[in-house]
């Protein structure tokens, strides 16, 4: 989503509204998320909103607790991270026998899974680029009174922001 753009409901219908030229944002500024290739999947017609990405890191650790009441935890490194790219697209007016944009999104996602690129993608959070494989997909129920349809991209994050 391009930070220069809001988008708000009313009564069956979204809107998106652009910025004046007079605004300090650019117009080719990526906002604070950025996946690659996923902003042109839904073309300037039916944008697809990128609305958060939820990034989880751990460690690799083994909590013991000993008969002498001592707690020992071991850390073995760092584990995988998880990612979840949230967003929302934007199904505009229904174009049958082209491939519409939830058609898009399927086949970005076809392109970009683990299982076919074999090489993670770099998603960018406020300027961060992590490397994540791209592991699954969950599109929503599409909201008929919106004319939306919320996604979820799941990912496994590996190493540290490049």
């Amino acid at each position: 989503m391009n930070i220069s753009q809001n988008f708000f409901p009313s009564r069956g219908c979204v809107y998106r509204h652009t910025l004046s030229s007079d605004d300090t944002l650019s117009s080719d500024d990526k906002g604070i998320y950025d996946v690659p290739g996923l902003r042109e999947v839904g073309g300037e017609e039916n944008p697809v909103l990128i609305t958060g990405i939820a990034l989880s890191l751990n460690d690799i650790i083994l909590p013991v607790s000993t008969t002498e009441n001592f707690n020992v935890i071991y850390s073995f490194g760092q584990n995988f991270g998880s990612v979840q790219i949230g967003g929302e697209i934007l199904l505009g007016k229904v174009n049958l026998g082209s491939g519409g944009t939830t058609q898009r999104m399927l086949n970005w996602f076809e392109d970009n899974r683990v299982s076919e690129a074999r090489a993670p993608i770099a998603v960018s959070i406020d300027n961060e680029a992590y490397q994540v494989y791209v592991t699954g997909m969950v599109l929503g129920a599409p909201n008929s009174e919106l004319n939306t349809q919320p996604f979820v991209i799941l990912g496994t994050q590996v190493g540290k922001p490049a």
